[in-house]
């Protein structure tokens, strides 16, 4: 699945204001997943109890009376599992039964290992509760989630005090979007900050911002190896884009490519932006499609719209036009039949022109579920939307992408194929025309590596 590095599109976005650090935090949210991969493997303690120890100390060591840990929910199957599987990932079974068990030698490995990591959550959970940990906690909150349950724990005395937190309780896979859940349940007007370095994170909170507006939230990102760590004003970012142009991010964000969608080749992330900046019609579109239920005939035909604009064809509208306007363009054969056949396979660089009508409809359901599940962060349920329904198979146990349905490729190559015979003396016309014949019949369909690439 082609990727495009999704860091551009913070760093375009953090760069249209000033951030300042805050003059005082009384919240801070922590990125559970990202937070494990900043240990330093070779200097943990070797032991389950000692990490769990270590973890503590360091995290409610952070500003804020409150500290939350936050964590992903770990589901098989997932929407994830093609994003694990290029990633080396698994989800197999780990158990920790004491804190005496030994950790793995390779921690970044195990890490890979949503079983693990799962695990992990579980025990460190547990384990908090114990009273030897007063005095990493002192006087402040923490809350923790494992799954869909948050424990809050409190000192009194000299005992840690452990209990279901009911308010922070939640069913949303990923911790993205558990954290602004949490941002929108903590009551009173607090300067919050969440610790996290995703993209995701920053476009999820755009588009919710309306629904935290006594808040000031700021994202501290960055790595201190090197040397990027920085406070983001999203609650000033979020002021200086505007409201239009905020609740349009998520879907945005997913449709020009995440860790669930491919990207569109060579268009990045910035460039299609700006289109999307201009455009009021584009930021409404783009705003429906990740909050109604269903997509609608205008939603989809503006989306069509807008990817013809990201391939610089303002006037044309319907995508498999514009696939064959740009194949002509770039690739339209001269010379006698034979050799221009020949002369266009040589040149040819399907990645290069857009997806075609049935590829993209795929595309954009896919893009449907990840931005209503972003924009659903104010409930405690995420969108029901059915991955199956969505752009998704189900086989083998796990989700695959549907790139496209129908045939692979157009009944006409059968015409194609047999026409050598007796069509030397063919002009060049007639090859056009044959294009054009596949377009008008079969448009929609493509081959496995155009699917994958041109998305």
């Amino acid at each position: 699945m082609l990727k495009t590095p999704k860091s551009a599109l913070m760093q375009y976005l953090e760069n249209k204001v000033k951030s300042n650090s805050p003059e005082h935090i009384d919240v801070t949210i922590i990125d559970a997943s990202f937070y494990f991969h900043l240990l330093p493997g070779a200097a943990l303690p070797t032991k389950f109890g000692g990490i769990s120890s270590h973890i503590l100390r360091k995290i409610m060591a952070s500003e804020g009376d409150e500290i939350h840990f936050v964590s992903d929910k770990w589901l098989s199957p997932s929407i994830k599992d093609c994003e694990r599987a290029a990633r080396d990932g698994s989800v197999d079974s780990f158990k920790i039964t004491g804190g005496n068990q030994k950790r793995p030698a390779n921690w970044m490995s195990a890490l890979r290992n949503a079983g693990f990591k799962e695990s992990l959550v579980k025990y460190l959970v547990a384990s908090w509760s114990d009273d030897c940990n007063v005095k990493h906690l002192g006087t402040k909150t923490l809350y923790a989630n494992d799954g869909d349950t948050c424990y809050k724990y409190v000192v009194e005395g000299n005992s840690v005090m452990k209990s279901e937190e009911s308010r922070y309780s939640n069913d949303h896979e990923e911790a993205d979007a558990r954290m602004f859940f949490h941002v929108h349940k903590i009551t009173g007007q607090k300067n919050i900050v969440i610790r996290m370095n995703d993209t995701d994170c920053l476009v999820i909170g755009l588009g919710s911002q309306s629904n935290f507006c006594n808040h000031k939230v700021w994202i501290y990102a960055g790595l201190v190896s090197n040397n990027t760590r920085r406070y983001i004003d999203m609650t000033k970012l979020a002021a200086n884009l505007g409201e239009s142009l905020c609740s349009a991010m998520p879907a945005y964000h997913a449709f020009t490519g995440c860790d669930y969608t491919a990207a569109f080749s060579r268009k990045g992330k910035v460039r299609p932006l700006k289109i999307l900046e201009k455009n009021a019609n584009f930021q409404n579109s783009f705003t429906a499609l990740g909050k109604e239920q269903t997509i609608s005939d205008e939603t989809f035909s503006s989306i069509e719209k807008f990817t013809a604009e990201m391939y610089g064809k303002r006037k044309s509208q319907f995508i498999n036009d514009i696939r064959l306007e740009l194949f002509l363009e770039r690739y339209k054969p001269s010379g006698k039949l034979d050799e221009a056949r020949i002369s266009c396979l040589k040149k040819m660089d399907g990645s290069t022109l857009p997806p075609c009508h049935n590829v993209l409809k795929q595309k954009i359901k896919r893009v449907h579920l990840i931005a209503n599940r972003w924009n659903s962060v104010d409930l405690a349920t995420q969108s029901p939307i059915s991955p199956t329904e969505s752009g998704w198979t189900l086989g083998y146990g796990s989700y695959q992408i549907l790139w496209t349905e129908g045939d692979l490729y157009p009944k006409t190559i059968d015409v194609l194929q047999n026409d050598k015979d007796g069509s030397d003396d063919e002009d060049i016309n007639d090859c056009t025309d044959d294009l054009a014949m596949e377009s008008d019949t079969d448009a929609d369909d493509t081959t496995d590596d155009e699917t994958e690439n041109s998305e």
